[in-house]
């Protein structure tokens, strides 16, 4: 695939929604050269995986489980030791007597001191009790291990009201690692020697693509790419299993690329997205070409490229290193270089999220 230079076809811009993109799960074939008759992998629309897994614990107890106990305990007793000599000190401090009779006279601050006292210490003694009951049930041990009751102690404090505190030794946050990805051939807007390059990899059939090219692609092609700062390179990444058109619009790209007229007809299938994207597929071949028309493209040529396999191949790569890089679902980018790797974001951002990455590898 030949590379491409600026287009300077104006859009629209509106405010973004935060994380929007179309998801897959992962590949359950192969993604190249055995889809040279488009027929793509079954790809899932949605990608969080859910661990199922659960561990036994033995039924046997041993000497650290006895030590884990015994610590239990002790934590237990001396949060109702404390309980109690609270309640004890609210009575004894603010309690008041009358010399004509024996009645306890308490003040609105002791009053209230011991409401709170009472239901703290009701809700810690359901808490513990409701904890046990259903531990005994469920569980396969007579003991409580120490990562148990770190988790007793934190489900604890968010019902009193306190910010849960991460246990000792657990692992804090992955910040965002830079990683290496390849431009390939695939057609780039702006200066090839920008010290920034910004990949998407997309669908043309994705609405949340669209809503990137509409409302935040403009801005960045007028502060960045315009000015030299960053260059821009669409690589494609059709998800056919829920986009039954994006197949013909990607090939049909390719071609207008042959012609040295990628940006203009990539702008043509997003702002005409709604036209095509629910049409059959006989329909869709139609429409394709007479985008190709539109922009005065060798229709033979064209229509000669549509059913060309090495096109076929090209898109099958572009998707297959995608998925190597990480990609779930599009639209994805890529923002960085060579030196410093890629940085990865995900879905629709606005504008501002992509600026502050690009300012932070243009400082760097």
């Amino acid at each position: 695939m030949s590379s491409n230079t600026n287009d300077d076809t104006k859009h629209t811009t509106d405010n973004v929604d935060d994380s929007t993109m179309t998801s897959i799960g992962p590949d359950s074939g192969n993604n190249t050269n055995d889809q040279d008759n488009n027929n793509d992998d079954h790809i899932k629309h949605t990608t969080d995986n859910v661990d199922d897994s659960t561990t036994s614990t033995s039924t046997e107890p041993d000497s650290s489980n006895t030590n884990d106990q015994d610590n239990n305990n002790n934590n237990i007793n001396t949060i109702d030791d404390s309980v109690s000599d609270l309640s004890q000190t609210a009575l004894s401090s603010n309690r008041t007597t009358t010399s004509s009779s024996n009645n306890v006279i308490l003040t609105k601050t002791a009053y209230r001191g011991l409401l709170i006292t009472a239901i703290v210490g009701i809700a810690v003694g359901t808490f513990f009790i409701g904890y046990f009951a259903a531990f005994s049930t469920v569980g396969s041990s007579d003991y409580v291990t120490q990562s148990e009751f770190n988790g007793l102690l934190v489900q604890l404090q968010q019902q009193l009201g306190q910010q849960p505190q991460v246990p000792t030794g657990a692992a804090p946050p992955t910040p965002p690692q830079n990683i290496a990805v390849s431009l390939d051939d695939d057609p780039m807007l702006g200066d090839p020697n920008a010290p920034v390059t910004l990949i998407e990899f997309s669908d043309f059939q994705c609405p949340f693509c669209s809503k990137f090219h509409r409302e935040t692609l403009p801005l960045i092609i007028s502060q960045y790419v315009d000015t030299g700062k960053i260059n821009f390179v669409y690589r494609d990444f059709p998800i056919d299993s829920i986009h039954p058109n994006a197949r013909i619009t990607h090939i049909a790209s390719e071609c207008a690329d042959e012609q040295q007229n990628f940006w203009p007809y990539h702008d043509i299938l997003f702002e005409r997205q709604s036209e095509w994207n629910r049409l059959d597929s006989a329909s869709a071949v139609n429409a394709v070409v007479e985008y190709a028309s539109m922009l005065s493209l060798n229709i033979d040529e064209f229509s000669a490229c549509l059913n060309s396999p090495e096109i076929n191949r090209e898109i099958n790569a572009d998707k297959s290193q995608g998925i190597e890089y990480g990609v779930s679902g599009t639209p994805a980018f890529f923002i960085g270089n060579e030196q410093s790797g890629y940085m990865h974001v995900n879905g629709a951002k606005p504008f501002d999220a992509f600026a502050q990455i690009i300012e932070q590898k243009l400082a760097s």
